[in-house]
């Protein structure tokens, strides 16, 4: 049986850069995913007939993040800006949004510099006063769906980070040209090496250490069980997959646990997330002499945040609900999810819904709540967020690394930008320890 330098669990983006960046090093890698695909909660697919690219998972790439952008720009992949601009709708009647960014901003302000870490909700409470009845609504719905969070576990400190973030960005917003899987398939290039070996379709279920030594229990999709050995591992999976209880499908089980992530798991959360592509036969919602739209809200629809595809005629729209009332979503079939979605896009649009279902072409969707290889969306601070990365991050005897976009600060969580830093980072780190020797 081989033995490994390294062992990478996890085929995201975070596992794919650290795997690139340690054989780069020149150390033997083998990369561990359970799917049957790389890239994790990215996940591209090509419109058979109109060969557009529907994301599954991530979309957008905020501000100028130089690591990722260097990566695409490498590879020939091209940048489109989008307006980020948030309107409102009712039967079909667009007004402009609040700026809920300008509303959180003076909700931190109001809370001051030395506001003490506590949930949002409590925040919201404590400052209702000084808001409108629509301005809290917006915000509320705002916090609950950009970060798919429930506001009794969010942290202030983890989102006035991610304000901070969002300021920085500038409101610039892109899309990679052809798809994030483009992004994929350049991390999975930098593994074409005789040190390097992918295996797909491997779920670790557990994972057994001792200083200089890994042993990793992996059951194949023909049902087989193999150990695979190592000297280091770096694990890179979602947060809600190392929170799960052990016996759950899809968890990882660690022998031993190490003392700190319990404590430091408890002040990270998973956000909760549904969307939907729909295909129509046109691009209705452009009219002539008018301004298509980019972003369209509505209110209590069970998808009630919509978006258009660049171009905008193009005849693809996506819907998005995030927060709590996601989870309501979750489990349900594509038959299920098709007329919810033609539902809020009446309701939001104006348009009949019989008219609707006879010009739907496709849909899209998946379900990544109920994956058990994800187990939500996307991470957010919970209370105590900052230090619980911090512990996160330290490697484990220098034997065991996590990488992940849940680890990430200054507000990067819960981007591909974030889990490529993770990624590099864990790898960077593994790097500055001496080589371990087998045994």
């Amino acid at each position: 049986m081989k033995h490994w330098d390294v062992i990478v669990v996890g085929g995201g983006v975070a596992g794919l850069a650290a795997a690139g960046r340690l054989v780069q090093a020149g150390r033997s890698v083998v990369l561990l995913e359970a799917r049957d695909r790389l890239g994790g909660r990215i996940h591209t697919l090509l419109d058979p007939v109109t060969s557009h690219p529907v994301e599954l998972g991530a979309e957008f790439i905020q501000g100028n993040p130089q690591e990722l952008v260097a990566i695409l720009e490498g590879v020939g992949v091209r940048l489109q800006e989008i307006a980020e601009r948030h309107e409102r709708a009712r039967g079909g009647t667009r007004h402009r949004s609040l700026d809920v960014e300008d509303l959180v901003r003076r909700l931190l302000d109001s809370a001051g510099p030395d506001m003490p870490d506590v949930p949002v909700s409590q925040v919201l409470r404590q400052h209702a006063s000084q808001f409108g009845t629509h301005e809290l609504e917006a915000m509320t719905a705002y916090l609950q769906g950009f970060h798919g969070a429930d506001l009794d576990r969010f942290g202030s400190a983890a989102l006035a980070e991610n304000q901070a973030a969002e300021e920085e960005d500038e409101g610039r917003m892109f899309r990679p040209v052809g798809g994030y899987g483009r992004l994929v398939a350049a991390l999975e290039s930098r593994l074409d090496s005789e040190l390097a070996e992918i295996r797909t379709g491997a779920v670790v279920t557990q994972l057994s250490w001792r200083a200089g030594a890994v042993e990793v229990n992996v059951q194949t999709m023909s049902g087989d069980s193999v150990q695979i050995t190592g000297s280091q591992a770096i694990v890179a999976i979602p947060l809600s997959v190392l929170k799960a209880d052990p016996d759950a499908k899809g968890a990882l089980r660690f022998e031993p646990m190490p003392a700190d992530w319990p404590r430091a798991l408890d002040c990270l959360e998973m956000g909760a997330a549904q969307r939907i592509v729909l295909q129509f036969e046109t691009a209705w919602w452009v009219k002539p002499n008018r301004r298509a739209p980019v972003f369209i809200h509505g209110k209590d629809e069970p998808f009630p945040v919509w978006w258009t595809s660049s171009p905008a005629d193009l005849p693809f729209v996506t819907g998005w609900s995030g927060g709590p009332k996601a989870g309501e979503l979750s489990g349900k079939t594509m038959d299920q999810l098709i007329p919810l979605a033609l539902e809020s896009v009446s309701s939001i649009f104006g348009r009949p819904i019989d008219v609707l279902t006879s010009q739907l072409r496709a849909a899209y969707s998946h379900d990544w709540i109920g994956d058990p290889y994800a187990r939500g969306a996307y991470s957010y601070g919970g209370v105590g967020a900052a230090e619980g990365r911090e512990l996160l991050r330290r490697p484990v005897s220098d034997t065991v690394f996590l990488a992940g976009e849940a680890l990430v600060d200054e507000g990067r969580n819960a981007t591909v930008p974030g889990a490529l830093r993770s990624g590099l980072q864990s790898a960077a780190a593994l790097l500055r320890l001496p080589a371990k020797l087998p045994g």
